[in-house]
């Protein structure tokens, strides 16, 4: 046997020894793919994996990325997100896992590591992206708004139902003309004997419709000063309607509201914030942070269901993940997500540590946003024309990543926050 024949010899028999090679399929491994689950204690992994087992179980009737065969009965995520309706039963089931409050510290929650959180909402998302923008807008929005602002009075008063997720809260800054220029409020508070009248009108306000109180920012006409209100649903002069129509994130309630001659008292008032770096500002910051780990949510959902399904499916009799140009988008996809958590990790250890800048969490948030696009986009290619079923999942989070790309600041504002850092010149206000 010459030489030339020799070495086609050993290349097939490598070609046919890689063939045997174990996929990593699991998703909590393929999530740490390059070891982020490491730096968890061993009760926050049990964590992940009971909050995995719970969510996704038969009685939840979830139609999962995870498990492909879930489908039985109208209940699934997927109900809800078809007919634009909450599943407000799950809330039972976050409820038992004692994940309410996340970050908030002291005796009215249980409190979640900055890390572990990240790894919650990345489970959350990657099930639903509207479960997870729920937790996230009632969570790491809203309760802590208050507990960052609040007076001792109020956080005794709504953070420990709103941690069992007895009370749903939401957080009310952007306006029908100013979304994105949110320091531009036109939204008004008068000061008047015993506390404020509010006028205004707010728009794109999740989980507003089934809210039990809804932070308000307003402008205060004498002042100037820009301050956080609590108004609690069924006040006299407020008025919150669902916006119809959305084909992203479709079972988050997201509503317009109205306010005409809305009456708080001044022990409505958050104390803490009177302008925006102070108040608005700095919730932002806080949010943003783990709105990076959604985004990542979302790719770790596009990767876990595309792996499954493509190692499945059969084409030209073998299955399609043998296809170069698919194992090329699949290790890119992985690529991208293990990219985004380490990045996301590194900024929420920075931000623990209270040397994150705005701009670096701007720029994580954006990036990170980007890069779940681009994973939906791979995945939902390799499922050809399957993808576009809700049951097939990729779609929907193909919607959904549309979705996050955009909210808590858009792609653009939050690059050219991190832009006026890097180059110390404004392109906004």
């Amino acid at each position: 046997m010459d030489t030339a024949v020799k070495r086609l010899s050993l290349l097939k028999s490598h070609l046919a020894s890689q063939k045997t090679a174990e996929p990593v399929t699991d998703s909590i491994n393929s999530n740490g793919y390059t070891g982020f689950h490491d730096f968890l204690s061993d009760d926050e992994k049990e964590l992940c994996k009971k909050i995995r087992k719970e969510l996704e179980g038969k009685d939840v009737k979830a139609v999962s990325p995870g498990d492909m065969d879930t489908k039985e009965g109208i209940q699934s995520l997927n109900y809800y997100v078809e007919n634009t309706e909450f599943p407000f039963e799950i809330l039972e089931k976050l409820r038992s896992l004692k994940v309410g409050g996340a970050t908030i510290k002291g005796n009215r929650s249980e409190e979640l590591s900055p890390l572990m959180t990240g790894a919650v909402l990345m489970e959350l998302y990657r099930l639903d992206p509207s479960l997870g923008t729920f937790y996230f807008v009632h969570n790491l929005v809203s309760l802590a708004t208050i507990d960052l602002l609040g007076s001792e009075d109020q956080k005794k008063k709504y953070i420990p139902d709103g941690c069992r997720f007895l009370k749903a809260y939401s957080f009310g800054l952007t306006e029908p003309l100013n979304g994105s220029d949110a320091t531009n409020l036109q939204t008004t508070a008068e000061k008047v004997a015993g506390g404020y009248i509010l006028n205004g009108e707010k728009r794109w306000i999740g989980n507003a419709t089934h809210s039990h109180a809804i932070i308000i920012w307003a402008k205060v006409k004498d002042t100037g000063e820009i301050k956080g209100f609590i108004v609690e649903n069924g006040t006299i002069g407020m008025y919150c309607k669902k916006i119809e129509g959305k084909y992203a994130m479709r079972a988050v309630q997201n509503a317009n509201i109205t306010l005409n001659k809305v009456f708080v008292t001044d022990s409505q008032v958050l104390p803490e914030g009177n302008d925006w770096v102070t108040g608005p500002g700095r919730c932002l910051k806080h949010s943003r942070v783990y709105a990076a780990w959604g985004a990542c949510g979302i790719a770790a959902g596009a990767y876990d269901f595309t792996i499954k399904y493509i190692s499945q499916r059969k084409q030209f009799g073998k299955t399609i993940s043998s296809f170069q140009i698919n194992q090329e988008k699949l290790a890119r996809m992985m690529g991208n997500l293990q990219a985004m958590i380490h990045m996301a990790k590194r900024v929420t250890l920075l931000y623990e540590a209270g040397k994150a800048t705005f701009g670096q969490v701007s720029l994580t948030k954006a990036w990170c946003s980007q890069k779940a696009r681009e994973c939906v986009a791979l995945g939902r290619e390799m499922l050809g024309g399957n993808g576009i079923l809700i049951d097939n999942q990729l779609m929907k989070l193909f919607m959904d990543a549309e979705a996050m790309h955009t909210y808590e600041g858009s792609y653009d504002i939050n690059m050219l926050i991190a832009g006026r850092e890097l180059t110390g010149v404004a392109a906004i206000r």
